[in-house]
């Protein structure tokens, strides 16, 4: 079997039996394309591994040393330095480029500025362009920006690198991920508390190893702007993109009569404590008798809006939003067929109640948590709001109100602090 061989059998879905699109790893370390396991999954109705029958989640940094691997092979890992020596003069008027347009997304000279084509349009100048969009900036695009390095620099590697570097590098793989398989395989022997504590310590690991990858990506980052902004500025835009706003804040305000029994609303109706036993609330059609919910009394059938929620240091929670005729009788899934984008906090890790479910891992524990709806392009994204990184998105089309959805869990208080609406 030659080299190319070999690296298409490694980097091959067992279910399409392609070259991987968007790879995940399911908790047995078994490899597969979103599409064809999600496809699988939902055609079964269950969420068992194809290979060895296992149940489990999907681990979304499993592969992110293999990126890593690759990205470090290429030639074109240098590429900060491809760049003309005036690339900072306008194209057009040969001026140096000082402003960037945020409606276009590009950089601008003062005459373009007041040409027909950006009259009107907001711009700003680049060094503070450039410390904006740095601060807004979340991990989420720089691990596409390594995804798309992976997939570009596998293509380059596969036609021109020399078999004998390809090779060695992954008999180490290999070798590496065969001593992992027989190590897990060994320790699923033991009791199934054994099997949960070792899974717990894998899932802790690549959360630090993920963080890590987080600061290097942070650091060069923060040196390019430091030196030279309109490069910065040129690298986070290789396409345009529309990067999220956040406008000016307003109050959410809790409806007592979809709130659970054992819930206790409290500070004019903005904050929300699990209590002891049932607060005696009458039942009405609108309460949630099973899940410990309440919903907000506004909901939102168009627009793009914005709140935060306080969650300080609880060991867990639901947050979310839940269509207008969602399930409050009966025990159901936290999924969005089931009428509720939610992101759950427990001791261990964060959890999106997508289909199949998602782990999330933060390099810091968010105090609190900033929910972004926009309602006609069908977005959900959960952000640590300390910061502004982001944690998680779902995509889906609405055709009903939609209503922020709160859980404090057991004990303790959440506080639904503001809601911010954009500016038309």
């Amino acid at each position: 079997m030659s080299v190319e061989d070999d690296i298409r059998s490694q980097f091959s879905c067992s279910i399409c039996l392609d070259m991987f699109k968007d790879p995940v790893t399911t908790e047995c370390e078994h490899d597969f394309c979103r599409p064809c396991i999600t496809e699988y999954w939902d055609r079964e109705e269950t969420s068992i591994c194809p290979l060895c029958r296992n149940f489990g989640f999907l681990l979304l940094v499993v592969l992110i040393f293999v990126i890593v691997l690759l990205w470090s092979l290429s030639p074109d890992a240098s590429s900060l330095g491809s760049y003309s020596k005036d690339y900072d003069v306008c194209p057009h008027h040969k001026e140096k480029l000082k402003l960037f347009c945020e409606d276009d997304q590009e950089l601008i000279c003062l005459i373009c500025r007041d040409s027909n084509k950006h009259k009107n349009h907001r711009v700003l100048p680049v060094n503070e362009a450039a410390r904006y969009y740095k601060v807004t900036g979340d991990l989420n695009e720089n691990h596409q920006i390594l995804k798309s390095n992976y997939e570009e620099n596998l293509t380059h590697l596969m036609v021109s690198a020399t078999e004998q570097h390809i090779g060695k590098s992954f008999v180490h793989l290999h070798e590496f991920l065969r001593a992992e398989e027989e190590r897990i395989m060994q320790e699923l022997q033991t009791d199934a508390w054994q099997r949960f504590t070792v899974l717990q310590e894998v899932i802790l690991q690549l959360a630090f190893e993920s963080t890590s990858l987080a600061e290097t990506i942070q650091t060069v980052a923060e040196d390019i702007l430091q030196e030279d902004p309109i490069l910065f500025l040129m690298l986070s835009f290789p396409v345009h993109s529309v990067p999220l706003a956040f406008p000016v804040p307003e109050s959410v305000i809790l409806d007592p009569e979809t709130a659970h029994h054992s819930l206790i609303l409290f500070d004019n109706q903005s904050s929300v404590v699990s209590g002891t036993g049932p607060n005696g609330a009458p039942t009405g059609p609108s309460r949630f008798l099973v899940h410990p919910f309440v919903l907000a009394k506004c909901g939102f059938s168009s627009g793009i809006h914005y709140w935060e929620v306080s969650v300080g240091n609880k060991p867990d929670w639901v947050l979310g939003i839940a269509k207008k005729s969602v399930n409050r009788k009966t025990a159901i899934q936290l999924t969005p067929q089931n009428g509720l984008w939610a992101l759950e906090k427990t001791s261990m890790y964060y959890l999106a109640h997508s289909q199949p479910r998602v782990l999330i891992f933060t390099g810091v524990k968010p105090k609190k948590i900033g929910i972004y709806l926009d309602y006609e392009s069908g977005q959900v994204c959960f952000y640590n709001a300390d910061n502004m990184s982001f944690m998680y998105m779902f995509k889906d089309t609405f055709t009903e109100t939609v209503y922020p959805l709160f859980s404090p869990g057991l004990g303790f208080s959440i506080f639904p602090s503001t809601h911010r609406v954009p500016p038309v």
